[in-house]
């Protein structure tokens, strides 16, 4: 068999079987590639998830933008009798949305 001398701290010394210590570096690597691998695919996945939520927040602002353009035409704040379902709409209830 071929022993390899392995240093194993300041003050201490071991001998190792070549092919084990081998095999054993292989499988130590090959555990921290896949490691590796996972996390990079957790954090595409990550960037990928808030991409979709800023769009989706994006698209829901937008729709709310439009629907209290709506109720600032239906429920005109030159009228102060539109001033409570302004508030329900959270538009201002004296003067127009901008």
């Amino acid at each position: 068999m071929n022993w390899v001398q392995v240093n194993g701290g300041l003050d201490s010394t071991h001998l190792v079987r070549a092919p084990a210590a081998v095999a054993a570096l292989k499988t130590a690597r090959d555990e921290y590639l896949a490691v590796q691998t996972a996390q990079s695919g957790d954090q595409s996945g990550a960037t990928t998830s808030r991409s979709q939520l800023e769009a989706k927040v994006k698209e829901v602002t937008e729709k709310r933008r439009q629907l209290q353009y709506a109720a600032d035409a239906t429920w005109p704040a030159t009228k102060k009798v539109n001033a409570g379902v302004r508030t329900e709409f959270k538009i201002p209830p004296n003067r127009a949305l901008k």
